[in-house]
């Protein structure tokens, strides 16, 4: 299966199921139709003032022709999944691959927010706890420098693949280099640092 390398924007809160709205429902027929007919530019006109200044007209071609359609071909179907924080969240069948599609629309039912990824399993259990035994490789002192439950913590908390990994330094004096932080050969033991990746399970 085949995975979408790029996002426009990221939406990270909870679905809630709820009931799709006819304006999202109206938007998501609207933007199958523009994308199968490879009219990047009708895209780029359903998005509000803040899209199109994030994304160009010439990015938006770029990203759905090159990075997205090239991929995975046509969208065969958008089925609805629920809400996050009001946005729309889509499962989307291409020809060649599935995605995960979260759309944000304004007051005026333009594009807002936009967010392509690779499909989260539909009811999967949720781990409160890994019980799988571990010691880390290392000896000494470490700091952790993203790491913990919630994104303020530890921004891995993001991706579900990602959500106990842990980014960890060896610091001296307040920092983690000596010298000119420009060049690598001062960071503090570098052949002694390891980013630490505990999944789920």
């Amino acid at each position: 299966m085949r995975i979408i390398p790029y996002i426009l924007l990221w939406v990270c809160i909870p679905i809630l199921a709820q009931e799709e709205q006819p304006n999202y429902a109206r938007m998501a027929q609207v933007f199958t139709e523009q994308y199968n007919s490879g009219n990047y530019d009708g895209i780029y006109e359903l998005y509000d003032v803040g899209m199109k200044k994030a994304f160009t007209r010439m990015e938006t071609r770029d990203f759905f022709g090159v990075n997205v359609n090239s991929l995975t071909g046509r969208i065969k179907s958008m089925q609805f999944l629920g809400l996050r924080d009001g946005a729309h969240v889509y499962r989307v069948e291409f020809d060649r691959s599935m995605a995960d599609m979260v759309i944000s629309l304004n007051a005026q039912n333009q594009i807002s927010g936009l967010f392509i990824s690779p499909p989260k399993p539909l009811g999967a259990p949720v781990i409160e706890r890994n019980i799988t035994p571990m010691t880390l490789p290392f000896e000494d002192e470490w700091f952790v420098y993203w790491g913990g439950l919630t994104e303020a913590q530890n921004y891995h908390v993001r991706e579900m693949s990602q959500q106990y990994a842990y980014d960890l330094l060896m610091v001296k004096d307040g920092a983690s280099y000596q010298g000119d932080p420009k060049k690598m050969k001062v960071i503090l033991l570098l052949e002694r640092r390891y980013w630490l990746h505990v999944m789920r399970g």
